[in-house]
């Protein structure tokens, strides 16, 4: 029997192919994740588990997914006067799915909730927003291990990356902070060239070698198409 399209017009009909796997219980019909959770101490986030479940596989985040992924961000290095902006363009697909996730507690489920199995229930939720649109899990997920980090010596991580461009009191704040004893810091300078003009600016960065120092230099230059120009440890 022939079927109409949105339009009203008549197509032959597909008999070769299965019909669309969406609008189900992703959580539902996977019995070794429950299992987990009841093995784990986990089981209270069951129904959190299971509107997640059904979350990721409907159709509206299987069409969002689509859409973030067809459509790859764009990196806008100037606005229309000729300003440096170094912007990245996602498209808004993208961000009603990083919306969703969070809304999710994807991120934050364990911190939020800090009882037994907190951990678990959170890596129930990354399993199954991985099969939702894993793209949006990285960014995550790294908020969510970030925080442990953070909390162990807030005053060293916080200076660890800086990204002030000619922000010399910046500099200085990092090389006051408290430092890892293993590590060895480096100021590295780098000159950026715009149309007319050419300013110079400075990071500070921790690695164990001047070797690793330079390899992470090298990445940042060639990320922002800046010119690398020194390299030196400081005090």
């Amino acid at each position: 029997m022939a079927s109409l399209d949105p339009f009203g017009y008549g197509t032959h009909e597909v008999l070769n192919q299965a019909p669309a796997m969406a609008d189900y219980d992703a959580y539902g019909h996977d019995p070794a994740l429950a299992k987990i959770l009841s093995t784990f101490n986990a089981e209270w986030a069951a129904p959190h588990a299971r509107a997640v479940g059904n979350r990721i596989a409907s159709a509206r985040v299987q069409e969002l997914a689509r859409q973030a992924n067809r459509n790859l961000p764009e990196l806008r290095t100037h606005d229309r006067w000729g300003r440096r902006i170094d912007q990245i363009e996602f498209h808004p697909a993208w961000h009603e799915l990083v919306t969703l996730a969070m809304r999710d507690e994807f991120h934050s489920l364990c911190w939020t909730k800090p009882r037994p199995g907190a951990q678990m229930a959170r890596a129930a939720v990354s399993y199954l927003w991985n099969q939702g649109e894993n793209g949006v899990c990285c960014p995550l997920g790294m908020t969510y291990s970030a925080i442990p980090i953070l909390r162990r010596d807030p005053a060293r991580w916080a200076a660890r990356w800086l990204d002030d461009e000619g922000a010399s009191e910046s500099v200085a704040e990092a090389l006051a902070s408290p430092r890892d004893p293993e590590m060895k810091r480096f100021e590295v300078k780098f000159m950026e060239d715009v149309p007319n003009h050419k300013f110079s600016y400075s990071r500070v960065i921790e690695a164990p070698s001047l070797e690793t120092a330079t390899r992470l230099a090298e990445s940042w230059a060639r990320r922002t198409d800046d010119d690398l120009r020194s390299i030196d440890e400081v005090p």
